[in-house]
């Protein structure tokens, strides 16, 4: 009989699997990533279309066998986020926050601290008029966090004044901070790119 969990997680990915199934991508505070498999949704079934949007947070119960795709029993929503889809802006950055996670993180490698600050910026994304900020001040910290990126060793590719100007974005932990900080795309573009040289994608 295979084992059933219950985990809180928010859906970085959905990707149609045959006829009326889904396999969704979660990042949970517990397991780091994991992958279920969602059957039967029709749109009679409106809890599932939710429980298998990006971005939705939910409890999902899933069974577990030996493969590492899990099937999803059932599930709770917490916050679908749907805000995120009113601005064009706002969704691109959530996007790219989430396909950060998808590329840096592990199957099954715990991560509460960076859930927490997935859950964190995602609520305050809309309040960005221009979410630049946003983006690379997770992008430093998921560096920082995974051991690629150190205030106290300030190395290349930034230089002096470059440190000087995203060392606010890698420490802050205030949003209206973060918010008033200017980023220009040169810096973010650099910060992104060396995001993708550390994390190999």
């Amino acid at each position: 009989m295979p084992l059933e969990e219950k985990h809180e997680g928010l859906v970085l990915r959905s990707i149609d699997y045959k006829d009326r199934q889904k396999i969704i991508t979660l990042f949970t505070p517990t397991r780091g990533l994991i992958s279920l498999i969602v059957k039967n949704i029709t749109r009679k079934k409106s809890h599932l279309l939710t429980l298998t949007s990006p971005f939705t947070q939910a409890e999902y119960h899933f069974s577990i066998r030996r493969s590492e795709l899990y099937t999803y029993c059932d599930g709770t929503p917490i916050n679908t986020h749907l805000n995120l889809r009113e601005n064009l802006t706002h969704l691109k950055a959530a996007i790219l926050l989430a396909k950060a996670l998808l590329t840096s993180q592990l199957p099954n490698k715990p991560a509460p601290d960076l859930y927490l600050l997935l859950l964190t910026y995602l609520k305050y994304l809309p309040t960005f008029a221009d979410p630049t900020s946003l983006t690379a001040s997770f992008y430093l910290k998921l560096l920082k966090h995974d051991g690629h990126l150190s205030p106290s060793h300030r190395e290349p590719p930034f230089t002096p004044n470059e440190w000087n100007e995203l060392l606010p974005l890698l420490t802050t932990r205030n949003i209206t901070t973060l918010r008033q900080i200017t980023t220009s795309p040169d810096l973010h573009h650099q910060i992104e790119t060396h995001f993708h040289k550390k994390i190999g994608s």
